[in-house]
Order: structure tokens, then sequence, then C-alpha cells
């Protein structure tokens, strides 16, 4: 029952984290974007909800078992979440601007650099954060 509920923990924060992230993600690049209404910033908040909250159910809680079961849930969210929204926010332009952008490369560009952040913080955090048990 306890790992039951440690489970759900896990996925649930990875729906609210990678929710976060995508909202972040998105609203981000909106900035740089002449004529943005506001229907546009909603339209792109609730996409990154979308997106983010459902790449979240599966990416975080992978990573969370395969590198960060000893690590405390909060302190991995602390650590990932900012990373992820960091990645993603310098990949996603990087990949628009060397031509990897398309409605086949949709979920690279959008999902790709977000997922790297996740693996490569969790990997960090792995290696250096104070184990619990």
């Amino acid at each position: 029952m306890r790992a039951a509920l440690r489970f759900g923990l896990v996925v649930l924060a990875g729906f609210l984290g990678g929710s976060f992230c995508g909202s972040v993600v998105l609203g981000l690049e909106l900035i740089g974007v002449d004529h943005v209404s506001q229907v546009d910033i909603s339209d792109a908040l609730q996409i990154g909800v979308v997106f983010g909250g459902g790449f979240g159910v599966v990416a975080f809680p992978i990573c969370y078992y395969l590198f960060l079961r000893d690590v405390p849930l909060w302190l991995s969210l602390a650590v990932t979440i900012p990373s992820t929204i960091i990645v993603a926010s310098l990949g996603t332009p990087l990949l628009e601007q060397i031509g990897v952008l398309g409605q086949e490369w949709f979920f690279v560009v959008i999902l790709g650099p977000g997922f790297l952040g996740l693996v490569l913080s969790s990997i960090a955090l792995n290696k250096f954060a104070t184990r619990v048990n």
C-alpha cells in the first residue's frame, strides 16, 4: 500500500511539474513574438499544461525510479523543474534555428529539450544528492 501511495505521488508530481514546465516554456516562447493576444497566451498555457503534464506523467516517474529513488521527492522536484525549464527554453529555439521544425518534428522540438533537462538533472542529482532511506 505504501509503494502504491508513493507511486501515485510521483505520478501526480510528474503531472504538476510537467504542466508547470510546459506552460512556462511555451509562455517564454511567446515573449519575442510580435502581436501576441491574450487568447494566444491562454492557448499556449493550455497546450503547455496538456502536453507537459502528459509527458511529465510518463517521463518523471521513469527518471525518478531510475535515478532518484533515494532522493526526497521535494528535492528532486526542486532540481528537475528549473533545469527542465532552462534546457527546454534554450534548446527549443536552438532546434528551430537549425531547421528541425515541422509538423513531423513537433514533439522532438518541444519535448526533446525538456526531456534532456529532466534526464541530465536526474543523473546529476543522483550523483551529488544526499540519500534518504
